[in-house]
């Protein structure tokens, strides 16, 4: 499993940054580990000065491979753009991919039945508004057969990401159901 570290970091806290880390290794990935999932972290979070410490809080709760493909800010502007940079990076490591933002606590862990390499799964069955089908945008499972599909959909659809049937959410992947959807890519969840 390939995981992909998005976003921004150090948002509030180092002590708050740090507890995010450890929810992510200790609670949502807990069963991957328990039952020899191999993982790597790849990270495409954005760059800045306390780049150190965010590899050191993962290294106290990882043992594993690090892989560094931060992002420029600069240059990936939106949610959207570095979701599509983080697309494309995953479409060069042969396995399936989680891809979730680096400043969340987690306190479920991830079922091992829900994960497929044929899905495309959003975190929960439950959109933020299911009249025009918004839905969260914080963690993403992409089996390894559909990840270069969703890049491809995704790349192609760059404007459309964020903009929901109201006419708002530009530049975030809020309409990402609806995109997915429009062509013909099931998807599912991650937890109930």
């Amino acid at each position: 499993l390939n995981l992909f570290l998005r976003g921004f970091t150090f948002r509030t806290t180092l002590n708050d940054q740090e507890n995010c880390i450890k929810s992510i290794f200790k609670t949502l990935l807990n069963d991957l580990s328990a039952n020899k999932v191999k993982i790597k972290v790849i990270l495409t979070t954005y760059k800045n000065n306390k780049n150190y410490l965010f590899i050191k809080f993962i290294e106290k709760f990882f043992k594993g491979k690090i892989i560094d493909k931060r992002l420029d800010a600069n240059i990936f502007k939106s949610q959207s753009d570095s979701f599509i940079e983080t697309l494309r990076i995953a479409n060069n490591f042969k396995d399936t991919s989680l891809i979730t933002r680096a400043d969340l606590i987690f306190i479920k862990k991830i079922p091992l039945n829900r994960l497929d390499k044929k899905s495309f799964l959003f975190q929960w069955k439950h959109f933020h508004d299911f009249k025009i089908k918004e839905v969260p945008d914080q963690l993403h499972f992409i089996g390894v057969n559909q990840i270069k599909n969703i890049y491809n959909v995704c790349k192609n659809n760059k404007n459309k990401l964020g903009l929901l049937p109201d006419k708002t959410g530009y530049y975030t992947l809020h309409n990402l159901y609806n995109i997915l959807s429009e062509n013909n890519i099931n998807s599912s969840y991650i937890f109930n």
